[in-house]
């Protein structure tokens, strides 16, 4: 029986070019602290809308707290998984997600802010490293 992703350990092991490891490592640390901002405006820690309280406090939860989750499963799927079609995805659903941010901005109060200037950096950079990996050679 095969699976669609197998484990593999972060240490050099055959076929695995070197500096993956570390790829993944920092793709995951990307993605973890990309889930840590989400988890914080989720939670409240960190506002990033104006207005009622009530409202804020709905709004924010909404979007921010699956966005928390996602992005920390994907951080767990980047540090156990050795797979090109994750990486693949991974970075293809930051370019819609950068997306509608800059295409919402407009509609908000405010349009950019702190938060989510930072998310969008990170997101930027995580792309980056996927794309890195998803273009590496296979084999050594």
């Amino acid at each position: 029986m095969t699976t669609l992703l197998r484990p593999v350990p972060l240490a050099t092991h055959t076929g695995v070019p070197p500096g993956r490891g570390r790829l993944r490592v920092v793709a995951a640390g990307l993605a973890g602290a990309i889930a840590l901002v989400y988890g914080l405006i989720a939670t409240h820690a960190v506002t990033v809308i104006v207005g009622p309280a009530e409202t804020v406090a709905r709004d924010q939860f909404g979007f921010a707290a699956p966005a928390a989750l996602v992005f920390a499963v994907g951080a767990v799927l980047l540090l156990r998984y050795d797979d090109r079609r994750l990486w693949v995805l991974g970075a293809l659903l930051q370019v819609p997600i950068v997306v509608m941010y800059l295409g919402l901005a407009a509609e908000r109060e405010p349009s950019f802010e702190v938060w989510g200037v930072t998310i969008r950096v990170l997101q930027v950079a995580l792309f980056v490293v996927l794309a890195r990996l998803a273009l590496q050679r296979r084999h050594v």
